[in-house]
């Protein structure tokens, strides 16, 4: 089913996503992953992700969530092999990055419901400032993008199972020790099928079936910050000051910085809503 398995010196094994800032390590395991991986293992686990996908979607209605991230383009994989096409994506009015909605437009699953955020834009990020680049508890808010279009998408689809794209190693909760699902107070199975994966067993699978990614890999910290809005992106590094408002402040400069290199258009076309953005646009043009 793949390729033998082969042991070289230059193989580069990945830990922790949390630990891994900088993109060198993760584009060499990248390179590498194909040649280096235990495809005998990997192989049995795609084998179980779809026996037990095929499973579910006998006995419920089964669909999953996508991003348009590397993980989320192998569990799409794994789910049109197993017959599950239905899929969702939560995104947001204005603070996506352009780059990123064309990849959608041309690249999401044919059966793949968008589902905008009603709230979350530019002009809520106006009236909530400390929601920018933020890196405290209040970061896990942004999430609610995804979650909330996951309910309403569960709701609408009667499902049973909702398959999401979480894995351990990039420090997600993917259920209780020994298991890759979860019941959500509704009663929704939250199963994240590729939960125990390694960064390796994903890049090989994407090498092996040729599978397309997103641009945002090509960007500074591509694979630590993923996909996401770009006001949400995460701060670079450690927090360094005692005094919380400084920090955001270093975390808020970074975050523009950062952003700008990227698109310097979409941080001038936030300018018009944001007063931050004014702010480091005109810095930019002083300088």
């Amino acid at each position: 089913m793949g390729p033998v398995q082969q042991q070289q010196s230059t193989r580069v094994t990945l830990g922790q996503k949390h630990r891994l800032d900088a993109s060198s390590p993760w584009e060499a395991a990248r390179h590498t992953a194909s040649a280096t991986v235990d495809w005998g293992m990997l192989n049995a686990k795609i084998d179980r992700v779809l026996t037990e996908a095929r499973q579910k979607a006998r006995t419920g209605h089964v669909g999953y969530g996508w991003s348009g991230g590397k993980d989320a383009q192998v569990l799409r994989w794994l789910m049109e092999q197993a017959g599950v096409t239905r899929s969702v994506l939560g995104v947001t009015r204005d603070l996506e990055f352009p780059a990123m909605v064309r990849w959608f437009q041309y690249h999401a699953p044919a059966d793949c419901d968008l589902i905008e955020h009603p709230v979350i834009d530019l002009r809520w990020l106006r009236a909530h400032p400390h929601m920018l680049f933020t890196r405290d508890e209040r970061a896990t808010y942004w999430y609610e993008v995804h979650r909330r279009a996951w309910k309403q998408f569960a709701r609408y689809e009667q499902l049973t199972v909702l398959a999401l794209g979480r894995r351990r190693k990039d420090d997600n909760y993917v259920g209780p020790r020994g298991s890759l699902q979860y019941a959500d107070p509704t009663g929704l199975v939250r199963w994240s099928p590729i939960g125990d994966w390694t960064h390796e067993e994903v890049f090989a699978l994407i090498e092996r079936e040729q599978l397309e990614l997103p641009p945002c890999y090509e960007w500074p910290r591509g694979y630590r910050v993923g996909t996401g809005q770009w006001a949400c992106r995460e701060p670079e590094g450690q927090p360094t000051l005692d005094d919380p408002h400084a920090q955001w402040m270093v975390d808020v400069e970074n975050g523009f910085r950062e952003c700008w290199a990227i698109d310097a258009q979409m941080i001038r076309d936030a300018a018009r809503t944001l007063p931050l953005a004014a702010e480091w646009v005109a810095q930019q043009d002083r300088a």
